[in-house]
């Protein structure tokens, strides 16, 4: 079986997809944990406010 990996569109560090996914609240594109904020927002949405 191969393992499904994930490339984080803010840091492009790649991951596990099961563990490491998350969707940001206002763009809603995944990201990794490291690079969403506590509201759940991502590091290129913060830097657009």
């Amino acid at each position: 079986m191969t393992e499904e990996k994930f490339a984080c569109a803010a840091c492009g560090i790649e991951f596990d997809r099961e563990t490491a996914v998350n969707e940001c609240r206002r763009c809603h594109r995944n990201f990794c944990d490291q690079c969403l904020d506590h509201e759940g927002h991502c590091v290129p949405c913060e830097e657009d406010r």
